[in-house]
């Protein structure tokens, strides 16, 4: 029989406030847009996560958000802008191969004792599923759905997470479908405590609580700590969630993966990080500075690092807004052509850069005109930039020209070549050095496994090379000789489950990479069942 869905006003408070894979296929260029309609569709934030388990703590939900704005494209020639659509249309979502989300985790086995609400399965707080039709706010100019309540985990994988999915966003006019786009709908719960290494139970959390013989099972953190990403207010006298959780942690490590996703999401993959080698802590400070700024009076969630500060007026938000709620050109977000939030494109994963690179023919910043213009307009666009009018340069002979192409001097290097893993060449111009294997050092392959580990890490690398161990920062295991091509490293019994650094060393150019691991012995499975 299914719960009877009973929404209580503190309950609406949560829903209305959100918190926090397909195939790549080559696309059409720009000028291959037939439709009179194009839709840009994003998620308002870089990464959402949500608990692996329901049954004790409690951080967060499964709640996604996710934004479309549908332009019907203009002809400068003409004197006709284009226009943002927010009538006559139906705009539905959908997530390819994600269908159900209840069985993938037992949020809907404790949600009306965190909550105070029944849902049936696979229903998020805000009402919604994993398909359907997205709104416009009154007032606003773009289609929104609330609350998506998807997992990490696709249908056909129950054990690994998929962070980067991809969302379908379909267009309608009259019944017919008019356009459609994909972009990630990304969700981890590589958010736990325990994971991190950091706490060895949920007891260990609950001990360090002086009041937890009075808590309930589960306890959702936020009933006590106030958190503006849940609307809740928490208890007077009692440290936001963000500064108790800054505040404690502080001098023990500036590592924000041990909280935020993660050692295996890492949800930090934009362009700032990717290309200019940022942190998180480059943006938001270390440990201590952001638990002190909270308690100097900023608000977390509410009021974060602008783009202003370091890219100057030209490039900054809206006044009093963030990056992820501020409008340019024409009123379309930040976000549209620029990414969400940690995700500022071009990023590292593929399913980022895809929508841009179906619309224009290359990744990154959406910055092709053409996209919404049929011809380039004459006057300036976003952040005064003037189109490229010179559309028929084109250096080296590829059928692609100097605006598109990022080596015109080199006809095996443009927009629709094919990517050659493993040569540190950026063959396909989208931004991205591919390789073979999830990591690479001196532009060569490099593989490390099994991670999660357990009893032994094998090092695969086309070369001579030396490694080190590290947690927390302490050495614990070094190899005593040069190694080629593999070697498979025996870890002691007494090493403990928690998060590692292994450093490889390639021995001839000298150079040396990182790889994040996590030694976990204890297994868990996710099933279907109810």
């Amino acid at each position: 029989m299914k719960k009877r869905i009973i929404i209580t006003s503190s309950v609406a408070v949560v829903a209305l406030i959100a918190y926090l894979t397909t195939a790549f296929n080559p696309p059409p260029s720009a000028s291959a847009i037939s439709s009179d309609y194009i839709v840009l569709a994003w998620n308002d934030l870089g990464m959402h996560c949500a608990n692996a388990d329901f049954s004790d703590i409690v951080i967060l939900p499964p709640y996604n958000n996710f934004n479309a704005q549908v332009i019907k494209r203009g002809d400068a020639s003409q004197g006709v802008l284009p226009e943002i659509i927010t009538s006559g249309l139906e705009v539905n979502y959908s997530i390819p191969g994600n269908s159900y989300s209840a069985g993938k985790t037992n949020f809907w086995d404790y949600e009306d004792q965190l909550f105070g609400v029944e849902l049936p399965d696979d229903i998020g707080l805000a009402g919604n599923g994993l398909s359907g039709k997205m709104e416009v706010l009154e007032g606003e100019n773009f289609y929104h759905v609330e609350g998506v309540p998807i997992t990490p985990f696709t249908d056909n994988d129950l054990e690994n997470e998929a962070p980067y999915q991809l969302a379908l966003i379909e267009v309608l006019l009259n019944g017919d479908n008019v356009t459609t786009t994909q972009n990630v709908i990304p969700v981890s719960n590589e958010i736990n405590c325990l994971s991190s290494g950091c706490h060895a139970s949920t007891r260990d959390i609950r001990n360090r609580h002086s009041d937890s013989k009075n808590w309930p099972k589960p306890v959702l953190c936020a009933s006590c700590h106030a958190s503006n990403g849940l609307g809740a207010p928490g208890k007077p006298g009692v440290m936001s969630l963000s500064e108790a959780m800054h505040e404690k942690h502080k001098g023990k490590t500036n590592d924000c993966y041990k909280c935020h996703p993660g050692f295996n999401t890492e949800c930090l993959r934009g362009v700032m990080s990717n290309e200019h080698n940022m942190y998180c802590t480059d943006c938001h400070g270390s440990m201590e500075q952001v638990a002190a700024s909270i308690h100097e009076g900023r608000e977390p969630w509410l009021d974060e690092p602008k783009c202003g500060s370091c890219h100057g007026s030209e490039f900054a938000e809206e006044s009093g807004k963030l990056y992820r709620n501020s409008k340019g050109h024409g009123g379309l977000f930040c976000t549209t052509c620029h990414g969400s939030p940690h995700a500022i494109v071009p990023s590292r994963e593929e399913n980022d850069n895809l929508q841009n690179y179906n619309l224009q023919g290359y990744a990154g910043t959406l910055n092709d005109c053409k996209v919404c213009h049929t011809s380039n307009p004459s006057g300036p666009g976003p952040h005064g930039i003037y189109a490229d009018n010179q559309e028929t340069s084109d250096a080296d002979g590829d059928g692609y020209n100097t605006d598109v192409d990022c080596n015109d001097n080199d006809p095996l290097i443009n927009p629709g070549a094919l990517e050659v893993p493993d040569n540190c060449i950026d063959e396909n111009c989208d931004g991205i050095t591919e390789y073979s294997t999830p990591y690479n050092l001196n532009c060569q392959a490099l593989n490390v496994y099994p991670n999660p580990f357990q009893t032994n890490i094998t090092i695969e690398y086309s070369g001579s090379f030396t490694y080190a161990l590290y947690k927390n920062s302490r050495l614990v295991l070094q190899s005593g000789s040069t190694y080629m091509n593999s070697y498979t490293i025996s870890i002691p019994g007494n090493f403990k489950d928690g998060s590692y650094v292994l450093i490889v060393t390639d021995d001839d150019a000298n150079t040396s990479t990182s790889v994040n691991l996590i030694k976990k012995t204890s297994k868990g499975g996710k099933g279907r069942g109810h």
